[in-house]
């Protein structure tokens, strides 16, 4: 079987979030499946990307390929319009061209897989089986609506989002057009990598903080759907709890200017984008805050739960897949400042405890793994 991939992202070349890892982690996990499956990734080659591809491209057609990248190929398409440094500055129309060189050189595909609005319009120019994924229903572009119309199947990175996006509160105006058509969620996965040093005393000695009390980590975008804002509205109170707080993230700069004003002895916030950082944070902390509106998958708890970092979470989207309560972490049971508080006084009351080793223990024994993740692709590409 051969399977083509179009997308707008893949880690390292060009990632702004779960996309990009996603696109690179599950053709390993398919091969590794299926060996015999030939699987080729297609991906604007970016203005912004050319400095770590120097050296490494071939042309092949009207595309670049990587000629280093084994077992799988990786093609770039270039044109002038992904010149410009950002992934997604100038017209959303430019993937457009991205999806028609594609299924232009590709007439010997068996499969299309087409990842969020970037790839969608595929479906809307090929015979050939098309598998759409939406990763964020939040973003649709010009295309993401007639690409779920067109598709032979649509998926979704968890089974809860597949059923909430199908309901008008989760739904951003396709609830009808997708509960029509029907949408397969699929769990991500993440790649197998060595856990990271837990370095609590140093991650409180960085932060400048110190204290015995429970330490509850944050590592994400500033953004309202993620519910930073009620993190913010809680830390004032930590002191009740008790407990201290780090977070690490940039974002809108009404929340970022809101973290830095609330700085104290109980919270230090970093307000910039570090890899290095968010490791340590999301192995040195003993709970991890993620208390989002709505979300997709979600990634960060699945890297804290691995690394024995208990999940504090609001139980939507892949966050209710992955962090079940007692088992692996903590839910919020209402969608407020109020609900996040009350969810974290239950962890504090709980840390040090029997209760709370169960959940380090649940957590680091969860199968996180791409391997189911693949095998249901693979039906789903085979129909």
């Amino acid at each position: 079987m051969k399977v083509v991939t179009i997308c707008a992202e893949r880690a390292p070349f060009a990632r702004t979030g779960g996309l990009g890892d996603v696109t690179a982690a599950l053709p390993e996990a398919l091969l590794a499946v299926e060996p015999t499956l030939e699987h080729v990734t297609v991906l604007p080659l970016y203005g912004a990307a050319r400095p770590l591809l120097q050296g490494r491209l071939r042309p092949v057609g009207p595309f670049q390929e990587l000629v280093d990248d084994a077992p799988y190929r990786t093609l770039f398409f270039p044109h002038p319009q992904f010149e410009p440094q950002g992934l997604y500055d100038g017209p959303e129309e430019k993937f457009g061209l991205l999806c028609r060189a594609v299924v232009d050189a590709f007439d010997d595909a068996d499969v299309f897989h087409l990842h969020d609005w970037h790839g969608a319009h595929a479906a809307t120019l090929t015979t050939t089986r098309t598998v759409l994924t939406i990763h964020n229903l939040a973003y649709q572009g010009p295309f993401l609506r007639d690409g779920i119309a067109a598709a032979d199947v649509v998926t979704t990175v968890s089974e809860q989002y597949a059923e909430e996006i199908q309901t008008e509160p989760f739904g951003c105006g396709l609830h009808g057009l997708l509960a029509e058509r029907g949408v397969v969620g699929i769990l991500n996965g993440i790649a197998a990598a060595e856990v990271p040093h837990r370095d609590r005393t140093g991650l409180l000695a960085d932060a400048g903080l110190a204290g015995s009390d429970l330490l509850f980590g944050v590592v994400s975008r500033l953004d309202w759907h993620k519910g930073l804002d009620w993190v913010a509205d809680v830390i004032p109170r930590l002191d009740e709890l008790p407990a201290r707080l780090v977070l690490l993230g940039t974002g809108d700069p009404a929340l970022e200017e809101r973290f830095a004003s609330l700085a104290s002895d109980r919270f230090h916030p970093w307000l910039h984008f570090d890899p290095a950082r968010a490791d340590q944070i999301l192995a040195g902390a003993d709970a991890l805050l993620i208390p989002s509106r709505f979300e997709p998958c979600g990634l960060t708890q699945l890297y804290a739960m691995r690394a024995g970092t208990v999940p504090v979470v609001h139980p939507v989207g892949g966050l209710a897949d992955t962090v079940a309560d007692p088992e692996r972490g903590f839910h919020m049971t209402e969608a407020s400042p109020a609900g996040l508080f009350s969810a974290m006084g239950r962890a504090v009351e709980a840390w040090n405890t029997p209760a709370w080793d169960q959940r380090v223990d649940g957590g680091r024994r969860w199968d996180s793994s791409w391997r189911r993740s693949a095998e249901r692709y693979l039906e789903i590409f085979a129909g």
